[in-house]
């Protein structure tokens, strides 16, 4: 027997948990996430799994600055939990 001292949610609850706006985003990008994500890190990976960004969310509603980066595709991963990757478009 195993146990595990993971917190982490099941990825059908995460879904519920987080929500991230617009998209396409051109400036900004705001990650919503519900109480208990709250301190979580998070990494923005670009179409060829570079990592390009990384952070850390601090509030229920949070923007991030990504006018920096090309356009194109990129992934949005929350870490230290099993929520799948987000995907975004930056024009």
């Amino acid at each position: 027997l195993t146990e595990s001292a993971s917190n982490a949610l099941p990825a059908h609850k995460m879904k519920e948990k987080i929500s991230v706006y617009p998209n396409p985003a051109m400036d900004y990008l705001t990650v919503d996430i519900a109480d208990e994500l709250i301190g979580s890190g998070f990494v923005i990976y670009d179409h060829a799994g570079r990592r390009v960004m990384s952070g850390k969310l601090s509030g229920n509603s949070n923007s991030v600055s990504i006018g920096h980066l090309e356009a194109g595709i990129y992934h949005l991963k929350i870490t230290g939990s099993r929520l799948e990757t987000i995907k975004f478009l930056k024009q």
